[in-house]
């Protein structure tokens, strides 16, 4: 919940409308990050109405509508995914197995279902060509997602804020082994053998096809804005301004030099600046 009531606080000092406005209904399965969003948000003074728990697709169908925003920040890349591998110019589908020894084994074998051709076809028609023994994560989920969203807001906006690329970059040149990741105790590893390593304690990701995001978005109805950087975006959204207030009242110039190092990691386009934001 850090980021959620940084926002409303945010509101609040700013004396937004949204302030008063805006319901915040967390969803969370894990009673000790209920307890301990309750505890953080009741410290700030902000209200949070009690978490849920029924979490789903059947939760956001049945759900009534509503005028909001959706924020996914660092939440697609997460997502399952396909892993596809291309060999005489046709995909075959890595598949885990596992040993007699016990160990995990990959098998390539044939796809799993008809929409991992699907999405190779819509890529194929926006420009993107695969190499021969090139590996690519195809997340399926994004549709499902999208209509998820869709189905949750009667008009708003939706910010996703990601790791990622466009379709042409995130399977060009650079990635011709794939962008899966693992990560365990903020310490990345894209080795091959990383995700059948400590399982159950590493989190598993892949980068954010937005050229498939936006088709997805524009196909059910939204109208997308743009697709900028997070700097941009928040360089756009007053950050200096921002900075510049808090500079002000600080009283310590250590605070200063902290708040300032902060600012340059958010806009370091190698860091967090650099996160595509649609």
């Amino acid at each position: 919940g850090t980021l959620a009531l940084a926002i409303l606080a945010g509101l609040r000092e700013d004396r937004s409308p949204l302030a008063d406005a805006l319901v915040y209904a967390p969803i969370e399965m894990n009673a000790h990050r209920t307890a301990e969003l309750r505890e953080r948000a009741s410290a700030a003074g902000l209200a949070v109405i009690e978490p849920r728990t029924d979490i789903g697709r059947h939760a956001a169908a049945t759900a009534v509508p509503v005028a909001g925003a959706v924020l996914a920040n660092e939440f697609l890349d997460a997502l399952p995914v396909h892993l596809v591998e291309i060999h005489h110019g046709r995909p075959g589908e890595v598949h885990v197995g596992v040993s007699p020894a016990g160990a995990f084994e990959e098998h390539l074998l044939a796809p799993s279902t008809p929409a991992i051709a699907a999405r190779l076809e819509d890529l194929a028609a926006a420009g993107v060509t695969f190499a021969e023994g090139q590996r690519a994560e195809l997340c399926l989920e994004l549709g499902g997602w999208v209509a998820d969203v869709a189905a949750t807001l009667s008009a708003g906006v939706v910010l996703v804020i990601d790791y990622g690329g466009t379709a042409a970059r995130l399977y060009g040149p650079r990635h011709r082994a794939g962008t899966l990741m693992t990560y365990r105790g903020h310490a990345a590893d894209g080795s091959p053998d990383a995700p059948y390593r400590d399982v159950g304690e590493r989190d598993i990701t892949a980068h954010v096809d937005t050229t498939t995001l936006i088709r997805l978005l524009d196909a059910a109805g939204f109208d997308v804005l743009g697709e900028t950087t997070a700097a941009e975006l928040l360089a756009g959204c007053g950050l200096e301004d921002l900075l510049e207030r808090e500079r002000n009242r600080a009283v310590d110039a250590a605070d200063v030099l902290l708040l300032r190092s902060a600012v340059i990691r958010l806009l370091d386009p190698r860091h967090i600046g650099g996160f595509p934001a649609v």
